[in-house]
């Protein structure tokens, strides 16, 4: 039998695994964008699912937060978050920053 844990574990692998594919080709902002998009209507859901008092429909509006979030901004740590890889700023602005 499948348990709400390993459900919303898999929705978690999923997003990391579509921020691995994708951060490349489209880009660590949009991917932000859209991720933080997701994330706010996941809530939205989850906040119709309480309000409808529909145990499912919480479970599938946290696994799509956990999607989302992971998807952008989330990764097992920030270091390893594809999302977050390089600098911002760029790289010489970044040694500038540092040498300070």
């Amino acid at each position: 039998m499948i348990t709400r844990g390993e459900v919303s574990g898999w929705g978690q692998v999923a997003g990391v695994v579509v921020s691995l594919l994708y951060v490349d080709s489209a880009g660590r902002r949009p991917l932000m964008v859209w991720g933080g998009a997701g994330c706010a209507a996941a809530l939205l859901l989850m906040a119709l699912a309480n309000h409808l008092r529909s145990s499912a429909f919480i479970l599938v509006a946290m696994c799509s937060f956990l999607f989302a979030f992971s998807a952008s901004y989330g990764a097992p740590t920030p270091s390893a978050s594809p999302v977050f890889c390089s600098p911002p700023f760029g790289l010489p602005l970044m040694c500038l920053l540092q040498e300070k």
